[in-house]
Formats: structure tokens, sequence, C-alpha cells
């Protein structure tokens, strides 16, 4: 299977692996997101601020959107990285040996 290489002189089985690896760092990563933002210690910090300091207020608002949209983007991405390890393994069991001389 090492011996096999795609187009870029990758060999298919490093191709598998790679793309493995990055599933399971973005997955990683995307818990480790969903954890830290889940919490509330910093929400509780700036509900304690006075209510003057309306420019604290509308950062939060904005930091709390700006963390929602990188959330949603790491769930859509990881969704799409379970259909490339799919797409990986399926090119995986394509291959053929290419010492093997028969065409069955």
């Amino acid at each position: 299977m090492s011996s096999v290489s795609n187009d870029r002189g990758v060999s298919q089985l490093a191709a598998v692996n790679s793309t493995f690896f990055h599933f399971i760092f973005v997955q990683v990563l995307a818990l480790i997101w969903a954890f830290l933002f889940s919490g509330t210690a910093v929400k509780d910090l700036f509900e304690q601020l006075p209510k003057s300091w309306i420019g604290a207020h509308n950062l939060y608002n904005a930091l709390y959107l700006a963390g929602s949209a990188i959330g949603y983007l790491l769930l859509v991405y990881s969704v799409l990285l379970v259909l490339a390890a799919a797409m990986a393994i399926y090119r995986l069991a394509m291959i053929k040996d290419p010492a093997d001389t028969s065409s069955s």
C-alpha cells in the first residue's frame, strides 16, 4: 500500500493517514472551542460591569457573535472532513497491488 502513490507522488497510505489526522485535529479543536465557549465566566464578568459602559457590552456582543460563527464554521468543516475521510478510505479500497499480476 505504501508503494502506490498518487499524481503528486504521495503514497495513498500517507494521504489517508494525513486525512484522518486532520479530521481528528479539527474535531479536537471543535470540542475544545465548544467547552471554552460554553463557560460563563466571561459572561458573568461582563454582567458585573456598570450599565453605563455600553462599549464593553457592545464588545461582548460582537465577540459572542464572532465566537458563535467560529464554532459553527468548525462544525460544518468537521462534517465535511468526515466526508473527505470516507472518500479517502474508498480510494484506498480501490487500489490494486502493483505486484499482483492476476486480472481478477
